[in-house]
This record gives structure tokens, sequence and C-alpha cells, in this order.
């Protein structure tokens, strides 16, 4: 990605708070293609200029940043810590906003390493209607690079 270039966002989990996410990236001028198991939750999000993927793959590969919010730690394992996301990772920054203890965070990171990527947790102190606004926090722990 040049120092010009629009980033482009890969947003996995549609949810009230994925979906504000993606939004407020589209806003402040990112590409986002973002994916949802219930791919009909993450359709309306088209109007505003995001693409819809059909898995999680096709988000990722698109991508030069992959953020994660999904409802549990279950749920990362099985969208997104599968042999052919991990190979599609190496050089990219993934962030994971989903809830859940320490050891799941770090073990998500390890994998993330794993597969030639960097990781950051994030934690999201707002509400969905707060998200890219003054008002939005947004916290991340991770490698200081």
């Amino acid at each position: 990605m040049t120092a010009t270039a629009r980033p482009h966002v890969a947003m996995i989990g549609t949810g009230q708070m994925g979906s504000a996410l993606a939004q407020a990236l589209v806003r402040g001028g990112c590409r986002v293609t973002a994916w949802n198991r219930t791919a009909a939750r993450a359709q309306p999000l088209a109007a505003a200029g995001i693409v819809v993927a059909d898995s999680v793959a096709t988000a990722v590969r698109a991508a030069d940043i992959v953020l994660v919010c999904v409802a549990s730690a279950a749920a990362v394992t099985e969208a997104v810590q599968t042999r052919e996301v991990a190979g599609l990772l190496a050089g990219r920054l993934v962030v994971n906003y989903t809830s859940g203890k320490a050891k799941d965070a770090r073990d998500f990171a390890a994998w993330v390493a794993q597969a030639g990527a960097r990781a950051l947790h994030g934690a999201i102190a707002v509400y969905p209607s707060s998200v890219g606004t003054p008002d939005g926090a947004i916290l991340y722990a991770g490698d200081r690079a």
C-alpha cells in the first residue's frame, strides 16, 4: 500500500458493532469489504459502498488490514482460524475486537504471527452509535511495532 492509497479493510463480522466500524471506515475514506456468517445481515452495508464478500477468504484476499468483530472466541476460531485464511494473512495487520479471555487474545495473536501477519487486540469502549465520532474510544494492545 502506498502512502497515497486508500487502505482496504476487511471487516469480519457485521453485527451492530462490526457494521458501525465498517461504515465509519468508509466515511473516513477506506475501502471496505465485509463478511458476515449470516450473509443477509451484511447486505445493507452495500448501500454505503461496502463490498459484501461471500467468504472470509474473499474479504481477506481483498484487504490490507483485517478487522475481526464477532460474537465469541469460538466464532473467531470457526470463521477466521482456518488453513485457507492463514495462507492469506502474510504481511497484513489483523485487529481482533472480539470480547473474550486474555488467553484467547494471546492465542489468536500467536496464530496470526505464525501466519506471517501482525496482530493487535482492540477493545471498543462505546456504543455503536459513537464509533467514528469524537466520543468514540477504542483501545489497542499488542506489539508496539
